[in-house]
């Protein structure tokens, strides 16, 4: 197997907390998608790119992205690690997998780049963040439960595997598919995974908010 990467791209939630189809909408003239992708453009080293999507949203996906090494774009499923799972069976050839959330547009080729460097001495690499704030477990009648202590931190991705890393970790899940992200389920496998210093900047487009956030991002770079 040659050392070439597969990119899989997340994307098929409903977006009910933004209140719309986000992947699709303009932001700073591109679709959100278009932002999310364009980081991993840059490497010629990721031979191909699997988007996941809403059944619904194909069509249009396919009319709105033409890119050479965008190989396929398939319906995900129930929950997105279905869908993910769903993006590796697209994956061929390849050694090493990133999967990355269709609704992080400020990722920059930094980020890519160091998650890329050390999948080549680890099994599965993950980007984190610190929390900042004080966490509190609450109560289903958002009574305070439990205070956090430190030591906590954020995923983000792109999250890098190996290909027999991640289909191995899949096969021993089990079709149970309720995982937080990729990452949970190769730690359930009991295979190592190795955090890395994440972006700030690579948010994750929820809400409204956050989309006028990651305008503000986008337009403090050179390339807008």
């Amino acid at each position: 197997m040659s050392d070439r990467i597969s990119l899989i791209v997340a994307a098929a939630g409903y977006a009910r907390r933004f209140g719309e189809d986000k992947i699709f909408k303009p932001l700073l003239g591109r679709p959100l998608l278009e932002w999310s992708l364009r980081p991993f453009l840059e490497f010629p080293e990721i031979g191909e790119i699997v988007l996941v999507l809403r059944s619904e949203a194909l069509d249009q996906a396919r009319f709105l992205f033409k890119a050479e090494k965008i190989a396929a774009i398939v319906a995900g499923g129930e929950t997105r690690e279905h869908s993910v799972f769903k993006g590796l069976e697209e994956v061929h050839n390849s050694r090493f997998v990133l999967v990355h959330d269709g609704d992080r547009p400020c990722l920059t080729s930094l980020l890519v780049k160091r998650v890329l460097e050390e999948l080549k001495e680890h099994p599965a690499v993950l980007p984190v963040l610190p929390v900042k704030e004080t966490i509190k477990a609450l109560t289903g009648e958002m009574q305070v439960k439990e205070t956090l202590g430190k030591g906590y931190w954020l995923a983000q991705t792109p999250q890098g595997f190996r290909y027999q890393t991640l289909k191995e970790a899949f096969s021993k899940a089990e079709n149970v598919f309720q995982a937080p992200d990729d990452a949970y389920i190769v730690e359930k496998a009991g295979i190592p995974v190795k955090a890395i210093l994440g972006e700030e900047t690579n948010i994750k487009v929820t809400t409204p908010f956050d989309f006028r956030v990651a305008e503000m991002i986008l337009r403090e770079r050179d390339f807008v």
